[in-house]
């Protein structure tokens, strides 16, 4: 676990870590997941190499009927199998043209009409008046200083985080896009800093829930932490 001081990104290996999570950049292939078949498009997050995409896609409550916004998309997987799970509306958000793309594909070889998405940087770009029942990110959870090297990649924001920037704008916020007894979620990992996460959520009104935690192939040294926001301001 990466703990430090709140103000300050610890360092993680950003350069090693997008080298093995980042998808292929060349070309499309094939991945089975979950029981089913997906596309990866040339540049997208893999979900084929980290644990996470499939512990989370399991792990976070869904309210039947329900509404959801999953930011962070990437290929799709998680909005897709919400929408397969009983939600009546999903909208999926990336800051990568290529994510949203890929999710749209996915969505339409799965039949997933409730699944909508667009680019947009975290909440930035989504209409003002959409609230939804569930809001989640896996958050990129590998903190970087801003003067990283692994920084200036162009894939860098799939899994880092520079600066605690995508942590802020996530604390910040999710509460103005939760409907009325909507519920807030974040993925996380034992890798992520912790201490940085605990401070910039109350600073912002929440405390961090620990709801499932889970560790598993192809990287089974990182156990993957899925937290609930829960509202000090009740």
């Amino acid at each position: 676990m990466v703990n430090g001081d709140p103000g300050a990104a610890a360092t993680v290996g950003g350069a090693s870590w997008l080298a093995l999570l980042r998808g292929d950049v060349t070309y499309r292939r094939r991945f089975s997941l979950l029981g089913r078949e997906w596309d990866l498009f040339p540049g997208v997050f893999s979900p084929m190499q980290s644990h996470s995409t499939g512990f989370f896609s399991r792990a976070v409550p869904q309210r039947e009927g329900g509404t959801f916004l999953d930011v962070g998309c990437g290929s799709g997987v998680m909005a897709v199998e919400a929408a397969l799970a009983g939600c009546r509306k999903v909208l999926a958000v990336d800051l990568d043209t290529a994510a949203v793309d890929n999710t749209l594909h996915n969505a339409r070889l799965h039949g997933a009409e409730a699944v909508s998405a667009q680019v947009s940087d975290c909440f930035a770009d989504i209409p003002p008046q959409l609230r939804f029942d569930t809001v989640f990110w896996s958050l990129p959870y590998a903190a970087v200083p801003a003067d990283d090297p692994s920084a200036l990649d162009t894939g860098a924001h799939t899994i880092c985080d520079v600066g605690h920037r995508c942590l802020r704008a996530y604390l910040s916020g999710v509460g103005g896009r939760l409907a009325p007894g909507g519920r807030a979620f974040l993925g996380f990992s034992d890798m992520g800093d912790h201490a940085a996460l605990v401070h910039t959520a109350e600073e912002n009104g929440w405390s961090p829930r620990l709801l499932a935690a889970s560790s598993g192939e192809p990287n089974p040294n990182i156990e993957h932490h899925l937290y609930e926001l829960i509202s000090m301001r009740r």
